[in-house]
């Protein structure tokens, strides 16, 4: 997801970094996720810490932005990219939180194979 930004910027505009954002800080994780995957992955919660810290700290952020993006005066070419950035980087959340899933979901079940 990140190495996209750096194209982003670097062949289009800075500002296309504003839908990567908005979605990384606009949609802040529920206080009860951390644990769930937790539970879910069998990684110790620990290693959920950044989710559980973006919860309590991020709530105002989507406003925030929201706000800042509509004092902002761009072209409608330049509001479809960020859009599409935005999208695609739902995408590949998306993509990353089943690969994730899957993945521990696979090692537990394999894990009870040979324990059972």
């Amino acid at each position: 997801m990140v190495g996209a930004q750096y194209y982003y910027i670097r062949h289009y505009h800075p500002a296309v970094l504003l839908g990567y954002i908005a979605v990384l800080e606009g949609y802040p994780p529920d206080v009860e996720l951390a644990r769930r995957a937790a539970e879910l992955t069998g990684y110790p919660i620990e290693a959920f810490r950044t989710l559980r810290k973006h919860a309590h700290l991020d709530p105002h952020h989507k406003q925030d932005l929201d706000d800042a993006l509509d004092g902002m005066s761009f072209d409608e070419n330049l509001h479809g990219l960020i859009r599409a950035n935005g999208l695609q980087t739902m995408h590949r959340l998306i993509q990353l939180m089943d690969e994730v899933l899957t993945e521990s979901l696979s090692s537990l079940l394999a894990t009870e194979l040979v324990v059972s």
